[in-house]
């Protein structure tokens, strides 16, 4: 695995057009709040007049532009679970978008190509578990930058 192929990844598909609203589903999958119910769910707390529908436009539409990719299984209720792509994990972290508890995101997501390649080939999955406040800010940080070099890579050769 190489920055290319991550690059290749970003480049399928339309082109990323998401409003704050859609960032904030996307944090939102990444936290765990993987179906549409749990997102409604989640967000009516959070914004009062959210409607179960228009989360389900959105996510549809984020589905669209490959930053979600269905879960495949048997859920509860014959429910779709949706995780980020590579695409998505990507997007996120070039616009500064982090989460607190970047260990726990990296461990969600142990077959994903950006963290195969940037995190997994220098730390071990026990290493990662251990949560120590400089281990939590070094991979915040190197993950955002290495995210912000190929997008602006991409930015820049178009």
């Amino acid at each position: 695995m190489d920055t290319f192929e991550n690059l290749s990844i970003f480049l399928q598909g339309k082109p990323i057009k998401i409003d704050l609203f859609d960032i904030s589903i996307l944090v939102n999958i990444m936290n765990g709040y993987e179906s549409i119910y749990k997102l409604h769910k989640k967000m009516v707390n959070d914004i009062k007049s959210i409607t179960y529908k228009n989360v389900l436009r959105r996510v549809h539409e984020l589905y669209k532009f490959r930053v979600i990719e269905p879960i495949e299984g048997n859920f509860k209720h014959g429910a779709i679970n949706y995780r980020l792509t590579g695409r998505g994990l990507i997007y996120l972290f070039s616009t500064g978008t982090i989460p607190l508890n970047i260990e726990e995101v990296i461990l969600r997501y142990p077959d994903n190509i950006l963290f195969k390649d940037l995190v997994y080939n220098y730390f071990e999955i026990s290493t990662l578990r251990k949560r120590t406040d400089i281990l939590e800010r070094f991979l915040s940080n190197y993950v955002e930058t290495c995210c912000q070099i190929m997008a602006a890579y991409l930015f820049f050769f178009k």
